[in-house]
């Protein structure tokens, strides 16, 4: 598969969703933020991605270390 710029996706089509590829609107859907909070996240880099030519792109297991990094334990 390919998206709009001609740059093959096929790490979208694999099983294991750790290696997934996600767009930025993708990555704040899946952590429930909005996109602008996503792409504040990239730009302060606190948050792993590829930058390919001016598209961004997260691995979806980089956002599943990003939500652990993010955890905040209950205080007994």
């Amino acid at each position: 598969m390919q998206d709009n710029t001609g740059i093959a996706m096929a790490a979208n089509s694999s099983s294991e969703s750790g290696n997934e590829v996600l767009t930025t609107e993708e990555a704040a859907a899946k952590l429930g933020i909005s996109t602008r909070t996503m792409r504040r996240l990239v730009a302060q880099r606190r948050i792993r991605f590829w930058r390919i030519g001016r598209l961004v792109r997260l691995q979806a297991g980089d956002v599943d270390s990003f939500l652990s990094m993010c955890t905040v334990e209950p205080v007994s």
